[in-house]
Protein backbone atom coordinates (compact mmCIF):
# COMPACT_ATOMS: atom_id res chain seq x y z
CA UNK A 1 0.00 0.00 0.00
CA UNK A 2 1.58 3.33 -1.04
CA UNK A 3 0.45 6.47 0.72
CA UNK A 4 1.15 10.04 -0.34
CA UNK A 5 0.91 12.08 2.83
CA UNK A 6 2.05 15.73 3.62
CA UNK A 7 5.18 16.32 5.76
CA UNK A 8 5.42 14.04 8.79
CA UNK A 9 8.28 11.96 10.16
CA UNK A 10 12.09 12.09 10.34
CA UNK A 11 15.17 10.17 11.38
CA UNK A 12 18.66 11.21 12.28
CA UNK A 13 21.37 8.77 13.21
CA UNK A 14 24.19 10.64 14.93
CA UNK A 15 26.54 11.19 12.02
CA UNK A 16 24.08 10.71 9.16
CA UNK A 17 20.71 12.40 9.12
CA UNK A 18 18.14 10.21 7.40
CA UNK A 19 14.71 11.75 8.01
CA UNK A 20 11.55 9.72 8.02
CA UNK A 21 8.48 11.71 7.00
CA UNK A 22 4.95 11.60 5.62
CA UNK A 23 2.63 13.73 3.55
CA UNK A 24 -0.99 13.77 2.39
CA UNK A 25 -4.11 15.86 2.08
CA UNK A 26 -4.21 18.12 5.16
CA UNK A 27 -7.25 18.41 7.39
CA UNK A 28 -9.50 21.25 6.28
CA UNK A 29 -8.80 23.17 9.47
CA UNK A 30 -5.01 23.02 9.10
CA UNK A 31 -3.83 26.65 9.01
CA UNK A 32 -1.73 28.20 6.27
CA UNK A 33 1.99 28.38 7.11
CA UNK A 34 1.69 32.11 7.85
CA UNK A 35 -1.31 31.62 10.15
CA UNK A 36 0.39 28.68 11.87
CA UNK A 37 3.50 30.71 12.64
CA UNK A 38 1.74 33.90 13.73
CA UNK A 39 -0.71 32.12 16.01
CA UNK A 40 2.10 30.05 17.53
CA UNK A 41 4.23 33.03 18.55
CA UNK A 42 1.14 34.88 19.80
CA UNK A 43 -0.11 31.90 21.82
CA UNK A 44 3.33 31.06 23.26
CA UNK A 45 4.20 34.72 23.92
CA UNK A 46 7.25 34.84 21.67
CA UNK A 47 8.33 37.95 19.78
CA UNK A 48 7.53 37.91 16.05
CA UNK A 49 10.94 38.15 14.40
CA UNK A 50 9.42 38.35 10.91
CA UNK A 51 7.44 41.55 11.59
CA UNK A 52 4.73 40.12 9.34
CA UNK A 53 2.09 38.99 11.82
CA UNK A 54 -1.12 41.00 11.83
CA UNK A 55 -3.96 40.77 14.33
CA UNK A 56 -5.92 38.66 11.84
CA UNK A 57 -3.03 36.24 11.22
CA UNK A 58 -2.50 35.88 14.97
CA UNK A 59 -6.15 35.20 15.84
CA UNK A 60 -7.14 31.87 17.46
CA UNK A 61 -7.39 28.88 15.09
CA UNK A 62 -10.31 26.48 15.66
CA UNK A 63 -9.08 23.04 16.69
CA UNK A 64 -5.58 24.22 17.65
CA UNK A 65 -4.75 24.99 21.25
CA UNK A 66 -1.07 24.60 22.12
CA UNK A 67 -0.73 23.93 25.85
CA UNK A 68 1.96 25.34 28.14
CA UNK A 69 4.05 22.17 27.89
CA UNK A 70 4.23 22.49 24.11
CA UNK A 71 4.84 26.23 24.33
CA UNK A 72 7.67 25.57 26.77
CA UNK A 73 9.28 23.30 24.17
CA UNK A 74 8.80 25.95 21.47
CA UNK A 75 10.27 28.69 23.67
CA UNK A 76 13.35 26.51 24.06
CA UNK A 77 14.27 27.25 20.44
CA UNK A 78 13.94 30.98 21.05
CA UNK A 79 16.16 30.72 24.12
CA UNK A 80 18.81 29.08 21.94
CA UNK A 81 18.53 31.94 19.47
CA UNK A 82 16.86 29.86 16.75
CA UNK A 83 14.49 32.38 15.18
CA UNK A 84 12.77 32.41 11.76
CA UNK A 85 15.46 34.57 10.20
CA UNK A 86 16.39 32.12 7.42
CA UNK A 87 14.20 30.07 5.09
CA UNK A 88 14.95 26.73 6.86
CA UNK A 89 14.27 28.16 10.32
CA UNK A 90 11.11 29.93 9.11
CA UNK A 91 9.80 26.64 7.69
CA UNK A 92 10.51 24.97 11.02
CA UNK A 93 8.58 27.59 12.98
CA UNK A 94 5.65 27.36 10.57
CA UNK A 95 5.45 23.60 11.00
CA UNK A 96 5.64 23.94 14.79
CA UNK A 97 2.41 25.93 14.61
CA UNK A 98 0.49 23.27 12.66
CA UNK A 99 -2.28 21.15 14.16
CA UNK A 100 -0.50 17.86 14.90
CA UNK A 101 2.90 16.85 16.16
CA UNK A 102 4.44 13.49 17.02
CA UNK A 103 7.63 13.00 19.03
CA UNK A 104 9.95 9.98 19.18
CA UNK A 105 12.86 9.80 21.62
CA UNK A 106 15.86 7.47 21.46
CA UNK A 107 18.40 7.43 24.30
CA UNK A 108 21.33 5.22 25.26
CA UNK A 109 24.95 5.15 26.42
CA UNK A 110 27.79 4.24 24.07
CA UNK A 111 31.38 3.22 24.90
CA UNK A 112 32.94 6.20 23.15
CA UNK A 113 34.28 9.49 24.59
CA UNK A 114 32.16 12.52 23.77
CA UNK A 115 34.97 14.29 21.82
CA UNK A 116 35.35 11.26 19.52
CA UNK A 117 31.61 11.14 18.88
CA UNK A 118 31.59 14.88 18.21
CA UNK A 119 34.39 14.47 15.66
CA UNK A 120 32.31 11.94 13.72
CA UNK A 121 29.34 14.29 13.73
CA UNK A 122 31.52 17.05 12.29
CA UNK A 123 32.68 14.75 9.47
CA UNK A 124 29.50 13.09 8.22
CA UNK A 125 30.71 11.87 4.77
CA UNK A 126 33.71 10.27 6.46
CA UNK A 127 31.47 8.57 9.04
CA UNK A 128 29.42 7.06 6.19
CA UNK A 129 32.60 5.70 4.58
CA UNK A 130 33.70 4.23 7.90
CA UNK A 131 30.42 2.38 8.29
CA UNK A 132 30.64 0.94 4.78
CA UNK A 133 34.21 -0.23 5.26
CA UNK A 134 33.38 -2.32 8.33
CA UNK A 135 29.72 -3.17 7.90
CA UNK A 136 29.53 -3.92 4.16
CA UNK A 137 26.67 -1.42 3.82
CA UNK A 138 25.89 1.24 1.22
CA UNK A 139 25.75 4.36 3.34
CA UNK A 140 26.68 7.60 1.64
CA UNK A 141 26.69 11.24 2.68
CA UNK A 142 27.88 14.46 1.14
CA UNK A 143 27.96 18.21 1.57
CA UNK A 144 26.25 19.53 -1.62
CA UNK A 145 28.17 22.76 -1.07
CA UNK A 146 31.77 21.91 -0.07
CA UNK A 147 31.98 25.26 1.70
CA UNK A 148 28.90 24.57 3.83
CA UNK A 149 29.36 21.64 6.20
CA UNK A 150 26.15 22.50 8.11
CA UNK A 151 23.96 21.20 5.27
CA UNK A 152 24.27 17.60 4.16
CA UNK A 153 22.53 14.77 2.33
CA UNK A 154 22.66 11.12 3.34
CA UNK A 155 21.24 7.67 2.72
CA UNK A 156 21.67 4.21 4.23
CA UNK A 157 21.42 2.69 0.75
CA UNK A 158 18.11 1.01 1.61
CA UNK A 159 14.94 2.56 2.94
CA UNK A 160 16.17 5.91 4.24
CA UNK A 161 17.23 9.05 2.41
CA UNK A 162 17.25 12.69 3.41
CA UNK A 163 18.98 15.99 3.97
CA UNK A 164 19.24 18.39 6.87
CA UNK A 165 20.71 21.64 8.07
CA UNK A 166 22.23 22.15 11.48
CA UNK A 167 20.51 25.27 12.81
CA UNK A 168 22.27 25.52 16.16
CA UNK A 169 25.05 23.99 18.25
CA UNK A 170 25.88 24.65 21.88
CA UNK A 171 29.30 26.12 22.58
CA UNK A 172 30.57 22.85 24.09
CA UNK A 173 29.01 20.80 21.24
CA UNK A 174 26.82 18.83 23.65
CA UNK A 175 23.60 19.89 21.94
CA UNK A 176 22.62 20.32 18.30
CA UNK A 177 19.37 21.18 16.51
CA UNK A 178 18.67 20.09 12.92
CA UNK A 179 15.83 20.79 10.49
CA UNK A 180 15.51 18.13 7.82
CA UNK A 181 13.49 16.56 5.05
CA UNK A 182 13.55 13.02 3.72
CA UNK A 183 11.84 9.80 2.71
CA UNK A 184 11.58 6.34 4.18
CA UNK A 185 9.58 3.13 3.95
CA UNK A 186 8.09 1.86 7.21
CA UNK A 187 6.05 -1.33 6.92
CA UNK A 188 3.83 -0.74 3.84
CA UNK A 189 4.01 3.04 4.09
CA UNK A 190 6.22 5.14 1.82
CA UNK A 191 6.60 8.45 3.57
CA UNK A 192 8.16 11.85 2.83
CA UNK A 193 8.31 15.07 4.84
CA UNK A 194 9.85 17.29 7.55
CA UNK A 195 11.44 16.77 10.97
CA UNK A 196 13.12 18.62 13.84
CA UNK A 197 15.97 16.69 15.47
CA UNK A 198 17.35 17.66 18.86
CA UNK A 199 20.55 15.85 19.81
CA UNK A 200 22.13 15.90 23.27
CA UNK A 201 25.29 14.13 24.46
CA UNK A 202 27.14 14.16 27.78
CA UNK A 203 29.70 12.00 29.61
CA UNK A 204 28.29 10.09 32.57
CA UNK A 205 29.82 10.84 35.94
CA UNK A 206 33.19 9.17 36.47
CA UNK A 207 33.09 7.62 32.96
CA UNK A 208 34.83 9.95 30.48
CA UNK A 209 35.30 7.11 28.00
CA UNK A 210 31.54 6.71 27.59
CA UNK A 211 28.85 9.04 26.24
CA UNK A 212 25.15 9.27 27.08
CA UNK A 213 22.97 10.61 24.28
CA UNK A 214 19.35 11.51 23.66
CA UNK A 215 17.78 12.25 20.27
CA UNK A 216 14.26 13.70 19.98
CA UNK A 217 12.52 13.62 16.60
CA UNK A 218 9.48 15.86 16.19
CA UNK A 219 7.23 15.36 13.14
CA UNK A 220 4.11 17.17 11.94
CA UNK A 221 1.29 14.97 10.50
CA UNK A 222 -0.92 16.74 7.99
CA UNK A 223 -4.13 15.05 9.07
CA UNK A 224 -5.74 13.01 11.83
CA UNK A 225 -5.29 9.71 9.98
CA UNK A 226 -1.53 10.05 9.71
CA UNK A 227 -1.35 11.35 13.26
CA UNK A 228 -3.06 8.17 14.42
CA UNK A 229 -0.78 5.96 12.29
CA UNK A 230 2.36 7.61 13.63
CA UNK A 231 1.22 6.96 17.20
CA UNK A 232 0.49 3.28 16.59
CA UNK A 233 2.69 1.04 18.71
CA UNK A 234 3.79 -1.14 15.79
CA UNK A 235 4.64 1.82 13.55
CA UNK A 236 6.52 3.60 16.33
CA UNK A 237 8.44 0.43 17.18
CA UNK A 238 9.53 -0.17 13.58
CA UNK A 239 10.52 3.47 13.08
CA UNK A 240 12.62 3.54 16.25
CA UNK A 241 14.12 0.21 15.24
CA UNK A 242 15.40 1.82 12.03
CA UNK A 243 17.11 4.52 14.05
CA UNK A 244 18.69 1.99 16.39
CA UNK A 245 19.93 -0.07 13.44
CA UNK A 246 21.85 2.93 12.09
CA UNK A 247 23.19 3.80 15.53
CA UNK A 248 24.40 0.21 15.83
CA UNK A 249 26.19 0.40 12.49
CA UNK A 250 27.96 3.60 13.53
CA UNK A 251 29.01 2.20 16.89
CA UNK A 252 30.26 -1.15 15.59
CA UNK A 253 32.19 0.40 12.70
CA UNK A 254 33.89 3.04 14.85
CA UNK A 255 34.77 0.49 17.54
CA UNK A 256 36.24 -1.88 14.96
CA UNK A 257 38.39 0.91 13.53
CA UNK A 258 39.54 2.07 16.96
CA UNK A 259 40.49 -1.53 17.85
CA UNK A 260 42.66 -1.75 14.74
CA UNK A 261 40.61 -4.46 13.07
CA UNK A 262 40.96 -4.79 9.28
CA UNK A 263 38.13 -3.36 7.18
CA UNK A 264 35.86 -5.88 5.44
CA UNK A 265 35.27 -3.67 2.40
CA UNK A 266 37.94 -1.51 0.71
CA UNK A 267 37.20 2.22 1.05
CA UNK A 268 39.47 4.99 -0.20
CA UNK A 269 40.03 7.90 2.19
CA UNK A 270 41.41 11.29 1.17
CA UNK A 271 44.52 12.56 2.99
CA UNK A 272 42.32 14.96 4.97
CA UNK A 273 39.98 12.10 5.97
CA UNK A 274 42.96 10.00 7.03
CA UNK A 275 44.06 12.79 9.36
CA UNK A 276 40.56 12.98 10.86
CA UNK A 277 40.56 9.21 11.44
CA UNK A 278 43.91 9.46 13.21
CA UNK A 279 42.48 12.18 15.44
CA UNK A 280 39.40 10.05 16.10
CA UNK A 281 41.64 7.16 17.13
CA UNK A 282 43.52 9.45 19.52
CA UNK A 283 40.33 10.86 21.06
CA UNK A 284 38.76 7.43 21.39
CA UNK A 285 41.74 6.16 23.37
CA UNK A 286 42.14 9.28 25.48
CA UNK A 287 41.54 8.81 29.19
CA UNK A 288 40.37 12.02 30.82
CA UNK A 289 41.30 10.58 34.18
CA UNK A 290 45.03 10.58 33.41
Amino acid sequence: MKKSLQPLVGLLALSALLPLSASGAPDQDQPTPERAYCRLVKECQIADKTSSCTEALSAPIPGIDHDQLYCGWVRGFARRGIYPTTLPSLKMWQFMGSKYHVMYVVADTVPMPAPALDLLMRNIPLAAKLIDSYRGTKYSAEYPDPNDSLYFHGTNGKSLEGQARQLWIRDDHRERVYWGQGRVQVLDWKLVGEVIIEFRAWPPAQSPNRTCYSIRFTMFPANSLIDAVMNMGMFRSVAIGKIQEILGDILQASQAYAAGKPATTPVKYTPAETQVLQEFNRLDKADAGH
